[in-house]
C-alpha cells in the first residue's frame, strides 16, 4: 500500500467536471499504483465503494492504511471536516479544491465552519485556478498549490462521428451551432450554469434575423424549478427546433464542444472548468463569463449580461470558422504534461 495513491471521488456517470477529471486520472495512472474509493453510485471496475453516509465511517481507515498520499475530490463537507481531523495523524493528506465550494462555507458563521478553518492546517490543498489558491493560503494549510485540473482526452474519430450522427439533426453542414453543458442548480439566487442566458441569446439571434443552434449537454436537475422555467421559456418563445438538451449520461462529451463553432460557459461562479480547456483543445471558440480568470484565448463577456455574451457570438458569428479536417490536422501536434503527476504523485513517466 506504501507506494499506492487513495483517490477518493465520483466515478462517472454523471459525467461533471471532476468526475471526469477522475476518469481521466485513473486511465494515465498504471493500475498498481491507485485504489480509487468512488463516491458516486456508479460501476467502476476494481474500486472500493465510497457512496452514502457510510463513507463517514469508512474514511477512518484512513488513519490506519499507509498510502503514498490520500488525494481527495470532494465538496461534501463532513468528509472534507473529517479529513482534516485524520490529518492531524497523517501529514499525507491531499484536498483538491475544483469550484467554490470550501470558500463558501468558510463565509459561514458556524462553529463547523471555524473548526474546519483551524483543521485546514493538517491538510495539504490543490487548487484549481489562482483565485481559490490565495482564498485558501490564508488559513495555513501544509502545503498549497495551484494545478490545473485538465487532461485532454485522445482524439478518436470514430467516437465523434457516432456522437454527430446520434444528433445529426442539429449537427447538419452550414448550421450555426454552439454547445453547453452543466446542471440545472442555482448559486446565489441565480442560474449557476447560465441556460436562462443561453436561451435568451437563441432568441435575440431569431429576432436579428440569424438563426443558431444550442446542443447542451445536462449533467443533471438539482433545480426541478428552474429546469420548468427554462422550458417554459424554449415552449413559449418556440425555441424548441433551435435547442437541444442531452440528457442522456455521455461518455465522452468533447464531439460535441469540437463539431460547434463556439463553447459558451455562462457561470456565475467557476472553479477550474474543465469543459473550457477541452473546448479549446479542439479548436473551438470560448466565450465565457468575466465571473473568475480564464485561461487566455477565452472571449469574456460581462458576468449575467445576456447582451454582452450577445455580443460576443455575434462577433464569432461574423468570422470564418475551421473545418473539422483543420482541427483535426492542429490536434495532431499537440503535447501535454500536467503538475499533479510530476509534483504530488512524482511519477516521472
Amino acid at each position: 500500500m506504501k507506494n499506492k495513491i487513495a483517490i477518493i471521488g465520483p466515478y462517472p456517470p454523471p459525467y461533471g467536471g471532476i468526475s471526469v477529471h477522475i476518469q481521466r486520472v485513473v486511465k494515465y495512472l498504471p493500475k498498481d499504483r491507485y485504489v480509487l474509493f468512488n463516491t458516486s453510485n456508479s460501476k467502476c471496475e476494481g474500486a472500493i465503494s465510497f457512496y452514502g453516509k457510510v463513507k463517514y465511517l469508512k474514511v477512518f481507515q484512513f488513519i490506519f492504511k499507509e498510502y503514498k498520499l490520500i488525494h481527495a475530490h470532494t465538496t461534501d463537507s463532513i468528509l472534507r471536516f473529517l479529513l482534516g481531523m485524520i490529518g492531524i495523524f497523517k501529514k499525507n493528506i491531499y484536498i483538491h479544491i475544483h469550484g467554490a465550494s470550501l470558500t463558501d462555507f468558510f463565509q459561514r458563521k458556524s462553529i463547523f465552519s471555524y473548526l474546519m478553518k483551524k483543521l485546514t492546517k493538517n491538510i495539504n490543498i490543490i487548487a484549481s485556478n489562482s483565485g481559490i489558491l490565495h482564498e485558501i493560503g490564508i488559513y495555513n494549510p501544509i502545503s498549497v498549490r495551484e494545478i490545473d485540473a485538465f487532461l485532454p482526452p485522445k482524439f478518436d474519430f470514430n467516437k465523434f462521428n457516432s456522437v454527430v450522427q446520434s444528433y445529426e439533426d442539429f449537427f447538419r453542414n452550414g448550421r450555426v451551432k454552439i454547445s453547453m453543458t452543466g446542471w440545472f442548480v442555482r448559486y446565489k439566487n441565480a442560474d449557476l450554469y447560465g441556460f436562462d442566458l443561453a436561451a435568451k441569446v437563441v432568441k435575440k439571434f431569431k429576432e436579428n434575423g440569424k438563426i443558431i443552434f444550442l446542443v447542451a449537454s445536462i449533467n443533471g436537475i438539482r433545480d426541478r424549478g428552474l429546469y420548468n422555467s427554462f422550458q417554459e421559456y424554449v415552449n413559449t418563445n418556440n425555441l424548441n427546433c433551435q435547442i437541444l438538451l442531452i440528457h442522456e449520461d455521455m461518455e465522452e462529451v468533447w464531439p460535441i464542444f469540437m463539431a460547434s463553432q463556439v463553447f459558451i460557459r455562462p457561470t456565475n461562479t467557476d472553479g477550474s472548468s474543465v469543459s473550457i480547456k477541452e473546448a479549446l483543445w479542439f479548436e473551438t471558440k470560448v466565450v465565457a463569463s468575466d465571473c473568475v480568470v480564464r485561461p487566455k484565448n477565452v472571449i469574456l463577456f460581462k458576468n449575467r449580461s445576456e447582451n454582452d455574451l450577445y455580443e460576443k457570438i455575434l462577433y464569432i458569428y461574423q468570422q470564418s470558422q475551421l473545418s473539422i479536417e483543420r482541427k483535426i490536422s492542429k490536434l495532431s501536434s499537440k503535447s501535454f504534461t500536467n503538475k499533479l503527476f510530476t509534483d504530488v504523485y512524482e511519477l516521472q513517466g
